[in-house]
């Protein structure tokens, strides 16, 4: 499968693709919401992305699946998703508050780390991309090394924009979320979700691709079981990530329980689903191979002021009393 990880050679009418996303966004119909605000004037819809391109990080990651690390991951701003697990939600809800992507100091610092050994791909994610794709013709066309482009993404996008996009990366790193779209409204506030992901997931090839889910307690039967068996009918050989997730800050989300997690390691071996695992997760005891370990990521921003963020199961636990008596 490594030697899928791999630039394609291609010459992009980049003037072409941007004028074709121009007409998409000065009415955005860039996913199935259609907001229709005019975002080359710096108008917001739902994603709350306008005309200027945000990140809430870049740094070289080593924590993906063993395929893409260590992976170049530049996380943007902004989402048309409202996943209420999500851990990223300050930079979803607000997105402003992102630094200003610069496309040239980026190029430049991932054509080094490629030159240099120190990185395999270049993943790009959010938030949602999707809602970035103005990033693309500003910073690809600046890269001088054949370093991978992978596309982390909900793809919850229309078919002209997931064309667009399939154009111009060479990897794909896809969540599938909900097997239904009644959970996918009540849990990410989203509607047509199943419908719309599949469709596009079907226009991938299987040997660039990795599937992603994430279980939710409770949801077996109306999520987990419907996207495996979807997976098993129409991506039966696509490598399958599946981690443990973190509870959310308000336990409205929770991991599989012990049934749980034995029904699906059941049921995923009844589909002969092809599962794969990050390098860092919490059913290995978050052990990496070089036998360290991860917690949590902590980022100290241009302010000073120290983030953690995506923090374990354990120290989670242990943080937990501190956050209750600061409140």
């Amino acid at each position: 499968m490594d030697s899928v990880l791999k630039r394609n050679i291609r010459n992009t009418d980049w003037a072409g693709w941007q004028l074709r996303l121009n007409e998409l966004l000065k009415s955005c119909h860039i996913c199935p919401r259609c907001c229709g605000v005019n975002r080359l004037l710096d108008e917001c819809g739902f994603c709350g992305v306008g005309n200027t391109i945000r990140i809430s990080k870049k740094f070289i990651h080593y924590g993906e699946e063993e395929l893409l690390n260590p992976a170049y991951t530049i996380y943007f701003t902004g989402c048309n998703m409202r996943c209420a697990f999500c851990s990223n939600q300050r930079f979803i809800l607000k997105p402003e508050d992102g630094g200003i992507f610069m496309a040239a100091a980026t190029a430049e610092a991932v054509d080094t780390a490629f030159r240099n050994g120190q990185i395999r791909c270049l993943e790009l994610l959010g938030g949602e991309p999707v809602c970035q794709l103005s990033a693309l013709p500003k910073l690809l066309p600046l890269l001088k090394e054949s370093v991978p482009i992978v596309w982390n993404s909900n793809i919850y996008a229309v078919k002209a924009v997931f064309e667009m996009v399939r154009e111009v990366v060479d990897f794909w790193v896809i969540d599938l979320k909900f097997g239904n779209n009644q959970c996918a409204a009540a849990i990410a506030s989203t509607p047509d979700y199943f419908e719309t992901v599949t469709a596009n997931l079907c226009q991938i090839y299987p040997e660039r691709l990795i599937i992603r889910h994430l279980p939710l307690h409770g949801h077996f039967d109306c999520c987990t079981r419907p996207v495996l068996e979807w997976i098993a009918a129409y991506h039966p050989d696509t490598p399958v990530s599946i981690a443990a997730m973190l509870p959310d800050r308000k336990r409205c989300c929770n991991p599989f329980d012990d049934d749980e997690n034995a029904a699906l390691h059941e049921l995923s071996e009844q589909l002969k689903i092809n599962r794969i695992q990050p390098v860092f997760s919490e059913s290995t005891g978050d052990v990496a191979r070089d036998g360290s370990t991860l917690e949590t990521e902590l980022l100290i921003r241009p302010d000073g002021s120290i983030v953690l963020e995506d923090i374990s199961g354990r120290l989670l636990h242990l943080l937990e009393p501190f956050v209750r008596s600061k409140n």
